[in-house]
Order: C-alpha cells, then sequence, then structure tokens
C-alpha cells in the first residue's frame, strides 16, 4: 500500500466517524429540545384549537360523591396514598372503589399482594348480594351472603330458591363489569417493574390506560436487603411517580400504619414513620376510625360494631385543597362501604 492510499483510506475512516459523531449530536439534541415548554407548548395549542381531548387531565370518579367532591373529582395522575391502620377495612374500601370504576367501563389493574384474585371475586359477589337484596325489598339478614357463604358451592344447592336468586342475581351483576378488572395475584418477583409491563401490556393492546391499584405498598417496595424499609419505599413511590408520568394514569396505593397510630388521628406524621411517602405522593389520605383520639376511645370496641363508623381524611392534595372529612359506614359482613 502506497503513502497516498494509507492516507486516503484514514481520510475516508475519519470522515466516516464524523458522519457519526454528527449524527450522534443530532439524536442528542433532539431528545434535549424536547425537554422544552416550547416543545410541548406546540402540542398544546395544536389540541387547543381542534379540540382535541389527548391532553385532557384524567379524572377518574371513585364511586363515593362525597369523596369524588373532596378529590376535585375523582382520581388523577399521580400517585395517592391511602393509610391506616391494620384490619380497619382499607383493602375492602379499595377494592369496592377498584369495582365502581369498572363499572362506568374504565379498566383497572389491582396488584393484591395479600389476598388471592378468587378472594376478592367471592367479596365482590357478596357486596353484590347485599346489593341486589336492598334493591328487591328482600331482607338482608336472611338472603345477602357473606363472602365465605360465596365460596362454599356446596350450600348453594340447599339454598331457597330465592336465595339462590339472590346469588344469581349478584354473579350476573359482577359480570357485567369483571372484564374491566385484571387482578395479579403478586409480581413474580419483579416488584414495581412488574407493574410498569401490565400497564405497558394492557394499554399497547387496548389503546387505553386503566388505572393502577396498589394493595399493599410496603410489600410491593421490598427492592433489596441491603436498603433499609424507609428506603425501599421511597423509591417504590418514586417509582410508581414515573409510571403515572410515563402513561398518565392514577395510581393508587395502600399503606399499612404502625401501631402508634391505633388511638390517634392520622395526619401526616403518621406517614412519615412508614418513610418519605408525604414528600413523594400527590394526594395524601388517611383512614381511621370515628372518634379516634378523642377521651375513653376503644379501638376494639368501635372494630366490633357493624356497621363500622369509619372517616377518611384528606391530608395533602398537591392540585386541591385539603383537611376534608368524609364518612362511611362499613358493613363488615357483606364488605361494602356506604358515604354517611
Amino acid at each position: 500500500m502506497t503513502a497516498n492510499t494509507q492516507a486516503e483510506n484514514n481520510t475516508a475512516v475519519t470522515g466516516k466517524a464524523d458522519d457519526q459523531k454528527g449524527r450522534q449530536i443530532q439524536a442528542d439534541w433532539a431528545a434535549h429540545e424536547k425537554t422544552s415548554p416550547m416543545y410541548f407548548l406546540e402540542t398544546f395549542t395544536k389540541a387547543l384549537s381542534s379540540g382535541n381531548a389527548d391532553l385532557k387531565p384524567i379524572c377518574i370518579p371513585t364511586g363515593f360523591s362525597n369523596l369524588d367532591e373532596a378529590l376535585g373529582g375523582g382520581f388523577h395522575e399521580g400517585v395517592t396514598v391511602i393509610g391506616a391502620i391494620s384490619s380497619i377495612g382499607k383493602s375492602t374500601l379499595i377494592a369496592q372503589v377498584a369495582d365502581q370504576i369498572a363499572k362506568t367501563g374504565r379498566s383497572v389493574i389491582f396488584f393484591t399482594l395479600e389476598e388471592s384474585q378468587r378472594k376478592l371475586v367471592y367479596k365482590s359477589i357478596s357486596r353484590e348480594t347485599a346489593y341486589y337484596a336492598e334493591q328487591n325489598g328482600i331482607s338482608g339478614k336472611d338472603f345477602a351472603r357473606k363472602a365465605r357463604e360465596v365460596a362454599d358451592t356446596t350450600k348453594y344447592a340447599g339454598y331457597t330458591d330465592l336465595g339462590r336468586e339472590v346469588i344469581d342475581g349478584a354473579i350476573e351483576a359482577y359480570s357485567k363489569y369483571a372484564g374491566n378488572l385484571f387482578i395479579y395475584e403478586n409480581t413474580d418477583g419483579k416488584g414495581i417493574a412488574r407493574v410498569r409491563e401490565a400497564v405497558k401490556t394492557h394499554t399497547d393492546y387496548t389503546g387505553s390506560t386503566p388505572v393502577v391499584i396498589i394493595d399493599y405498598l410496603q410489600v410491593l417496595a421490598s427492592f433489596t436487603n441491603r436498603a433499609s424499609d424507609k428506603q425501599n419505599l421511597d423509591k417504590a413511590i418514586m417509582e410508581l411517580t414515573e409510571i403515572s408520568k410515563d402513561f398518565m394514569v392514577p395510581v393508587i396505593a395502600i399503606s399499612s400504619l404502625n401501631r402508634h397510630s391505633y388511638n390517634e388521628p392520622v395526619t401526616m406524621t403518621s406517614f412519615k414513620e412508614s418513610g418519605n411517602i408525604e414528600y413523594g405522593a400527590d394526594v395524601l389520605i388517611g383512614m381511621q376510625l370515628k372518634g379516634v383520639g378523642v377521651k375513653g376511645f376503644n379501638s376494639t370496641a368501635e372494630k366490633g360494631k357493624n356497621p363500622r363508623n369509619v372517616e377518611l381524611t384528606i391530608i395533602k392534595n398537591r392540585d386541591y385543597e385539603v383537611d376534608a372529612n368524609i364518612k362511611f359506614s362499613y358493613y363488615t359482613e357483606h364488605n361494602y362501604f356506604r358515604e354517611i
């Protein structure tokens, strides 16, 4: 090879490298340019002039009118955390909300990390038996069924015609919206990555985004044994926030509060003891027994009431009012809440 030939080859290689570098610079700039508000503003103004609803903020009613009013219409894009002590009914409440959202035709992906899918189905049918009995003037005490009674298929044949009618009616009612529910019993060891996968799969296939419900946050947040529980929880909130932003979906997560909250109202401090949830979440809702914090309050006695008197308090809401208090009667036998 002559010196001239070598020089030509070197020039060609250098030119090719320069071209690759130039393309990379252009690609990097294109990505960087999208961070400018001007990039979004162009899309937004086009949506304004065309009436395109693609950029309209998502607002998903919960099915509880007082709660929706307190939240500014319902659940919005962002992370909502509902915190409560154990065994107060928070899982039942959020499962009922999931059903009520599904009844409107909106899809819900529900990660239940303690209960099985079938138990949630039994509870939903139990709730529907109470509705059916009430709507048809049938004594709920005699014909509305507990979840464990629904689950025991051997009892069905022994019920009266009216008893079977209630169960059949409940199943029919549930079947009308059950197809909008997608219940994951675990994350297959993938943690929040599994949540993202599920949302992406649903969105890609259906073209619509689902509401995401996590029950409950502390179980989902088990990232690594090398980090503390609080560090794992902080990372979980951050990852759920990214999912909410990327897919423009509301994410609702249940948080278990520690035992110090048993006889005191749920406050911002209650969430602080579980990690930095109060900073990362867009909305914080405290769930508590009515009368908690009042002298002589007895949590065991209050839990034993049927219906149980429960309150939700809006402790934080980035984009709306706070300090709203919503009162419920919780009918534990048939797994449903009713606003008072």
